[in-house]
């Protein structure tokens, strides 16, 4: 039900009152009733009432506490970059930030005395896989859409929206394209025809941010190469009608475009030449190959080390419940767990997935998130026979590349007998010995 005259006319009568005034009367039983009440109208009782003076700071730009917050009484003021506007009675704010599990885009005072209803991250999850999920998804996506501009919904309206599996191709070399692809999230590869046997050979890959295709588009040719996905990927296809549609509405665009696209030729070109061919790795998963390979303490010791490089994060299963719940594992929270994922990818150089010592549905995931997989083994193990979970791995939906890393004791000898490892892997692309107590990067060679 909505909530009644009376509660909204005892709010507002609240928000006037001083802040002392205010605990004073919260400790009232018809007070606590009414706030009962309204949350019971909204959130079936999740909702946590609360009183701002003017001036208050609800929510500072990059905030991640992730609440939203319904103005019962009162008004907000909300501030984004340079523009501003007023949020009064009924109105939601912060759902965006929520939603996506991004930090928040806004700033939010209290312009006058206000109450308002906050809504945690945990409650939203938790009413998302209920019945009303639904119905509060349909309230927001409306206010979002009220705030977009004409030209943006036109433009959302003209791309495509795509999501590729690990291993899936995109297009085949000789194909034509009328499409411009940009990577939100995943990794691609680009092959080509080789001149032995017509096999394909790998000439360059693309992470988050790069775009694919672009050159056949402006030039009007077939493709140039076979593009598919090396993990689950998400893109977005810009159609060459809107390309053409935006070039004669905005000019500027179209020279935007052109610039990026000739940018990116010369880097290509500058890659082939120095035949580095995989640079740009966001996402390497560590997975163990024998039940005994200290991998937690791998990750540790090589996060260490690669905060030398950059920022870089370390994900273990334990974190990501801490983080989002165990909701995050459910259906209902996939998207809230993606998009979590992918702003940890923005803002860190390298994200290290620690994968399960079992094919648990993490370690499905990780898999599945890697640009990069490490299996990790005990280069003393007696028998270094191929186990299940490396079995799992290969009939696992991805194309990236593995490789072998042998942990050997802090005494050890220089390596040896590693094509013991190999005869049974023919799917290691590289080999790397590692003193645990070593700096991690000190690598024996392949």
């Amino acid at each position: 039900g909505m909530c009644r005259d009376d509660d909204l006319q005892l709010l507002s009568m609240l928000s006037g009152c001083a802040r002392a005034d205010v605990l004073r009367l919260l400790a009232d039983e018809r007070v606590a009733a009414t706030a009962r009440r309204v949350s019971d109208a909204f959130l079936f009782g999740d909702m946590v009432v609360r009183f701002h003076a003017p001036g208050d700071v609800l929510i500072e730009e990059g905030d991640r506490s992730g609440s939203m917050l319904f103005v019962l009484a009162g008004e907000l003021l909300v501030s984004h970059e340079q523009r501003r506007y007023s949020v009064s009675h009924g109105e939601p704010v912060g759902y965006l930030s929520l939603i996506t599990n991004y930090p928040s885009l806004l700033g939010v005072v209290a312009k006058r005395n206000t109450c308002v209803g906050v809504v945690s991250n945990a409650v939203f999850g938790r009413v998302l896989s209920g019945a009303t999920g639904l119905p509060l998804l349909q309230l927001l996506a409306r206010r979002l859409l009220a705030s977009v501009s004409r030209l943006a919904r036109q433009i959302d309206f003209g791309l495509d929206w795509v999501h590729m599996r690990g291993g899936s191709v995109l297009f085949r070399e000789g194909a034509a394209s009328n499409d411009l692809y940009v990577i939100l999230s995943g990794r691609l590869r680009s092959a080509i025809k080789g001149t032995k046997h017509g096999k394909l050979e790998n000439d360059g890959e693309f992470g988050q941010g790069e775009s694919v295709g672009e050159f056949s588009v402006f030039t009007d040719t077939p493709m140039t190469s076979t593009v598919y996905a090396i993990r689950d990927s998400e893109l977005v296809a810009m159609p060459k009608t809107l390309i053409t549609a935006l070039s004669l509405r905005l000019p500027a665009v179209a020279i935007q475009i052109s610039r990026i696209t000739a940018q990116r030729s010369l880097q290509r070109m500058k890659k082939l030449r120095s035949k580095k061919i995989v640079e740009n790795l966001r996402t390497v998963a560590v997975l163990p190959i024998t039940t005994d390979a200290p991998v937690e303490q791998f990750c540790q010791q090589l996060h260490e080390a690669l905060e030398h490089i950059g920022p870089s994060t370390v994900l273990y299963k334990a974190a990501v419940v801490r983080q989002l719940g165990k909701e995050a594992f459910l259906k209902i929270g996939q998207y809230r767990l993606t998009a979590w994922l992918e702003e940890l990818e923005l803002n860190h150089r390298l994200v290290l997935y620690c994968c399960d010592a079992v094919n648990s549905s993490w370690t499905q995931r990780c898999i599945r998130h890697a640009d990069l997989i490490l299996t990790v083994g005990l280069a003393a193990h007696p028998q270094p026979a191929v186990s299940e979970l490396e079995r799992s791995l290969l009939r696992a939906r991805t194309a990236a590349r593995k490789e072998l890393v042998l942990l050997h004791r802090p005494n050890a000898a220089l390596p040896s007998r590693t094509y013991v490892w190999l005869q049974a892997r023919p799917w290691i692309s590289a080999t790397h010995h590692v003193r645990l107590d070593y700096t991690i990067g000190k690598l024996f060679g392949p």
